[in-house]
């Protein structure tokens, strides 16, 4: 059980510590992007809505974990082996709360979801037998009414653009459907059939008009089909952090779910800190030091050292 446990756990533990040398921190990029905020003012609201999204747009998400639940407490001589994994389904909604929320509907949930379908493939040779006929029938009935109450939806015309005027509708907190509004550019069927794809997206021209300009930097709030049309001669400052280790540690403003907006100190895109505060310096020296320096300069092994024996942490600002 113990080998097990250590086997099992082996890629988490062998990567962090690859992740802590190799880019200075155990965690992603994103995950500072996304918690250096404050939202505990609408923290509860964007949690709410989350789910609200998925009751509405993708009920499946949930579906699928009240079924698995059923399933495991009708069918004998399962519940000690799948009540951990069912209490995950009980902790998923502290941690969407935790983290705020998301932009994407649905990502947070997805997790659970896989579980839940394994764990009722795992349970359906059982059901086959006559005492355990009533699982497959509660959960066939779940199912039948997820399908009838979503089928009309999840295939319908975007429900946050505003058929009439052609504008944004802000609904569900914050949180949106990719397919539908990127989606919309992307998708291969749109791209080879009609021939609307990401070329027509609006940040797609407007990078291309910044590229032919030839500015020396670029401070944007969307780097995704912007950074890919301007390519890689335009420097862009990704103003929300999620691409930018210093402005990840920087503290966000709670506009929406998942994307935090951060303020650009003056002189930081030209590496200019003469007007950063004592703060801004130490963090602005560590992170470049840790992710631009040289793997084996003895001054980041100094550094990385005195992290690993908690004698330095990292300034929040």
């Amino acid at each position: 059980m113990l080998f097990g446990f250590i086997l099992g756990t082996s890629p988490f533990f062998i990567w962090s510590a690859f992740s802590f040398f190799y880019y200075g921190y155990v965690f992603p990029n994103s995950y500072y992007a996304k918690t250096m905020v404050d939202f505990q003012n609408v923290r509860l609201d964007w949690c709410l809505n989350y789910y609200r999204y998925a009751a509405d747009r993708d009920v499946f998400l949930l579906i699928a974990q009240i079924a698995a639940i059923i399933a495991v407490f009708l069918t004998r001589s399962s519940k000690k082996i799948y009540i951990p994994l069912l209490s995950g389904f009980l902790l998923q909604p502290y941690y969407v709360y935790s983290v705020g929320a998301d932009y994407f509907g649905g990502r947070w949930l997805t997790s659970s979801f896989l579980i839940a379908v394994l764990i009722i493939a795992q349970l359906l040779p059982k059901w086959k037998r006559v005492r355990n006929i009533r699982v497959l029938t509660a959960i066939t009935i779940i199912g039948i009414m997820g399908f009838n109450l979503n089928y009309s939806k999840i295939w319908s015309k975007n429900p946050f653009i505003d058929p009439l005027t052609g504008t944004v509708i802000q609904k569900y907190g914050g949180t949106i459907d990719e397919r539908f509004s990127l989606g919309g550019f992307t998708k291969i069927s749109n791209c080879l059939g009609t021939g609307i794809c990401y070329q027509f997206h609006p940040l797609y021209g407007s990078a291309k008009e910044y590229a032919q300009k030839n500015p020396p930097y670029l401070v944007a709030y969307a780097v995704g089909v912007f950074g890919y049309a301007a390519g890689p001669t335009l420097h862009i400052i990704d103003a929300q952090g999620l691409g930018d280790a210093f402005l990840a540690r920087t503290p966000g403003a709670a506009v929406h779910p998942g994307h935090y907006p951060r303020h650009v100190p003056d002189g930081y895109p030209t590496g200019d800190t003469s007007k950063f505060t004592p703060e801004q310096k130490t963090l602005y020296q560590e992170v470049v030091l840790l992710t631009k320096a040289d793997l084996f300069d003895k001054e980041r092994l100094e550094l990385l050292k005195s992290k690993l024996l908690l004698k330095y942490r990292t300034p929040r600002l």
